[in-house]
């Protein structure tokens, strides 16, 4: 249907008006189907559009004023469908005419493969008329059976008869949407290609055989082009169409007929947006993957392509892959840019399932091309999860918010992969028990559950079983369970292999005591805890050196331990030197997850991180908060601070995990003052939102109650209330000093300052 002259490759399929069988033989009334133009500018595949639905196109002519003065075909008969090049006139070559979707002006439909409607103006019914005049024949009426977004007309050969110096033209009469309501007065009417005379503002299209552009004039050739109506939602296009003579100003009897094509082009695009979930019931603080798939349905290509997915309260983004542009987390917005016909873009988000939220996903697909969308019901997708939610500990707090959820006392991001060499469930020295052979001593394979020495000998420890009954050469006492090392002949470093797949935070620690001198087996060694990576042979961190010398004890346990060292995925040994006359007892160590390597623990996928909020004008509170960063560190909790003048500002808003306060006691020293300002659930100073009403209760009761002994027992309630649930950790308690002059005397502290100055006080 179309060429390329210039070899312009079409990526810009649109919907043209095509051949059709059989060809429509009316004579006023006329529908064409348009057709899917699958190469458009280089050929002429045409295919039936049907998604969602056809557009047809209905064209119908009425001699308004004549009869007969406008009608399809030549002299009213067929063919009035045929090929846009059937009137031959100079210059009428494809460079005159624009697709929908080409980019530049000027290349689009063939005519000599492309379809319109053959149409003439028929002067001669106007009788007599001035010889220099417009005069209006007819109507034309375009109605497309769904409205569309800017759609394009084709003219040729308007006009150009030398010997009669007439012409046929256009005044827009009106433009209708889908709703019938008129557009014309902000539709935009402008020429694309070729050289067809149009006026925006007066709404015509024609030749200006008045000769003021030359290259239209009647007498030197026919106007032809591509015209486009730019609006939303047009349906109906009604052209008022008139004769034009140029010739004597006197009456004359008007004649000629001005033969003319019209064609149609429009652009459509079905997008549809899809949104799939891995797991409609996924457990909360596990992760997700969802699936946005973008796709455009045809007939043309499309260009500024978004789809807005912004995750809902109920997840927490972890990563994205997009298979084309780029997607924002933060805004949610996935800009696709050009998606084709019959393409597909596909985005997948990982997110963290949270406790409690929004958990319905939705994404929305748009375009700010001007290209008609006709079916706006698949714009749209859902999807939703119904989280399994966890709380192993039944204290309320669910597992992915639980910093504890097995309430063991243990920070879960410390336990990670724990092993403790005492606790006969793993795999240390307590389990199994093995017979014993020359009463306590059990000489044991090498290895022994996982446990090895590099030496590589048989028997290059035993494992030794007490029972408090003592030991000749050694403690009597494990330093947990009822058995430790032993090591037999010479010094030895006993070992265990680890591989992580994946970075990881490690602790480990170990316990080791020297044989009694009284034996005459005394010697000095020193000995610790390390981890080496095996695939380097590097030694990435060491614990506390102990030098049994005789500055220390025989026979008594010391620790060696490793606190939080990053470990990128890879192969590890964990190995302790022990002497001839050593003993080695509870290892345990953990591999806590760190996913980016930074050396801090994971919390189901996410760094664990507490914002702590605080203020620097009491000097103790910034270095309260360095050292809760510095030792929180050390069991891999990142801890982010805020000190800040405008700490209330933040604590209004609840921007903090921990807010560190100094209160003082109240203006008198009574203990209500503290409940009612910042602990019962309406306090001004409730910044945690903590609420009970149990509590509530009691300080109500307080207030009424004027017995100061029974008001202190409420207090106390009270008070141990707030301490039961955790509500306030109190984490010290400053001592003040009062300095005076030697002149001063009756200066008695008092538990409010306010009230240091008294009638006692006096100053000499």
């Amino acid at each position: 249907m179309v060429v390329s002259v210039f070899g312009f490759s079409q990526t810009y399929p649109d919907l043209e008006m095509g051949n059709v069988t059989p060809n429509p033989n009316t004579s006023t009334n006329v529908t064409v189907a348009l057709q899917k133009d699958t190469n458009n500018n280089t050929g002429s595949n045409l295919i039936s559009y049907t998604t969602p639905s056809a557009l047809n196109v209905n064209y119908n002519v009425n001699a308004v004023n004549f009869t007969n003065a406008v009608r399809f075909g030549s002299g009213g008969a067929s063919p009035f469908y045929t090929l846009m090049n059937a009137i031959g006139n100079a210059g009428s070559d494809n460079t005159q005419y624009t697709s929908f979707g080409v980019p530049t002006n000027g290349m689009g439909i063939d005519i000599n493969t492309n379809y319109g409607l053959y149409i003439e103006a028929n002067l001669a019914t106007a009788g007599n008329q001035a010889g220099n005049g417009r005069v209006k024949l007819g109507e034309i009426t375009i109605n497309l059976s769904r409205g569309t977004n800017n759609p394009l007309l084709h003219f040729k050969g308007l006009g150009g008869f030398s010997t009669v110096s007439l012409s046929a033209e256009f005044t827009v009469k009106s433009v209708l949407n889908s709703a019938n309501q008129e557009l014309l007065s902000s539709t935009t009417i402008s020429r694309l290609s070729g050289n067809i005379n149009t006026n925006n503002v007066a709404k015509t299209l024609g030749n200006d055989y008045t000769g003021t552009n030359s290259t239209a004039a009647a007498t030197t050739s026919s106007a032809r082009g591509t015209v486009r109506f730019q609006n939303n939602d047009i349906k109906t296009i009604v052209l008022e169409v008139y004769g034009k003579r140029n010739g004597s100003s006197s009456t004359v009897a008007w004649s000629g007929v001005d033969a003319f094509m019209i064609g149609l082009s429009a652009g459509e695009s079905d997008l549809r947006v899809t949104k799939t979930v891995n797991n409609s019931t996924p457990n909360e603080g596990s992760n997700v993957v969802f699936t946005v798939t973008a796709s455009n349905l045809g007939a043309s290509n499309n260009t500024n392509v978004t789809v807005n997915d912004l995750l809902p309260s109920g997840y927490t983004y972890v990563s994205h892959t997009a298979s084309t542009g780029t997607y924002v987390p933060g805004t949610g917005v996935w800009t696709i840019g050009n998606l084709n016909d019959q393409a597909n873009a596909t985005l997948t988000i990982t997110a963290i399932v949270n406790a409690t939220g929004n958990f319905t996903n939705t994404a929305t697909i748009s375009t700010t091309s001007g290209i008609a969308d006709p079916n706006t019901t698949n714009n749209t997708a859902s999807v939703s999860t119904t989280p399994v939610i966890t709380d192993s500990d039944g204290d309320g707090v669910p597992d992915s918010l639980d910093l504890d959820d097995d309430n063991d006392g243990i920070l879960d991001t410390t336990e990670g992969q724990c092993i403790n060499t005492s606790n006969p469930s793993t795999d240390g020295f307590d389990s199994p028990l093995v017979a014993t052979v020359n009463g306590n001593n059990i000489q044991s394979v090498n290895p022994y559950n996982g446990w090895g020495t590099e030496t590589g000998g048989a028997n290059a420890f035993n494992v030794i079983r007490v029972n408090g009954a003592g030991y000749a050469s050694g403690p009597d006492n494990a330093q947990s369970g009822n058995q430790y090392i032993d090591i037999t002949g010479t010094s030895a470093y006993v070992y265990k292999n680890i591989t992580l797949t994946s970075p990881a935070v490690f602790s480990g620690s170990a316990w080791f005591a020297n044989r009694e001198s009284s034996n005459g087996g005394y010697a000095p060694w020193s000995t610790k805890i390390e981890i080496r990576n095996e695939t380097t042979g590097i030694t990435v961190a060491q614990g506390n050196t102990i030098n049994f010398t005789s500055s220390i004890s025989d026979e008594i346990w010391n620790n060696s331990s490793i606190n939080s060292v990053a470990l990128p995925a890879g192969t590890y040994r964990i190995r302790m030197f022990v002497g001839d006359f050593g003993h080695l007892d509870s290892i345990s160590y953990c591999f806590s997850t760190d996913t980016d390597g930074d050396g801090y623990a994971d919390k189901d996928g996410k760094k664990l991180s507490i914002t702590w909020l605080t203020y620097p004008t009491r000097l103790e509170q910034p270095k309260l908060a360095e050292y809760a960063q510095s030792t929180l560190k050390d069991i891999g909790i990142e801890v982010d601070v805020n000190n800040t003048a405008d700490h209330a500002t933040y604590a209004k808003n609840g921007e903090f995990d921990v807010y560190v306060s100094s209160l003082t006691t109240a203006p008198t020293g009574d203990p209500e003052y503290f409940f009612t300002s910042t602990v019962v659930s309406d306090a001004a100073k409730n910044y945690g939102k903590y609420s009970n009403s149990d509590l509530d209760d009691i300080v109500a009761k307080l207030h009424e109650t004027f017995d100061t002994d029974e008001r202190g027992k409420l207090a106390v309630e009270a008070q141990q209330t707030i301490l039961d649930d955790d509500a306030y950790f109190f984490v010290s308690h400053l001592n003040m000093g009062l300095v005076s002059k030697s002149n001063v005397s009756g200066l008695t502290a008092h538990p409010c300052d306010y009230y240091e100055i008294t009638a006692d006080l006096e100053v000499k």
